[in-house]
């Protein structure tokens, strides 16, 4: 992952996943700053990595039912 990488984490002053720019790395640890409301926190590289591959994955999903007709549903 990059320094200037932008990934989805649950923002602890927002409390709702947001973009988060990471701007600083320092071997696992990561600085990132919510792109809603600028909290800077810390994480472990592995944690936001995650996280965003959870969401990715929800989003996929998520994408995929609404592009599904409606009979395949039953």
């Amino acid at each position: 992952m990059e320094a200037e990488g932008t990934q989805v984490y649950l923002c602890p002053r927002c409390a709702i996943d947001t973009p988060h720019l990471v701007v600083a790395e320092r071997k696992s640890l990561l600085g990132v700053v919510c792109s809603h409301c600028h909290t800077a926190s810390l994480v472990k590289r592995e944690v936001l990595q995650d996280h965003h591959s959870r969401w990715e994955q929800e989003l996929r999903e998520i994408l995929d039912s609404l592009s599904r007709k409606p009979d395949e549903d039953f």
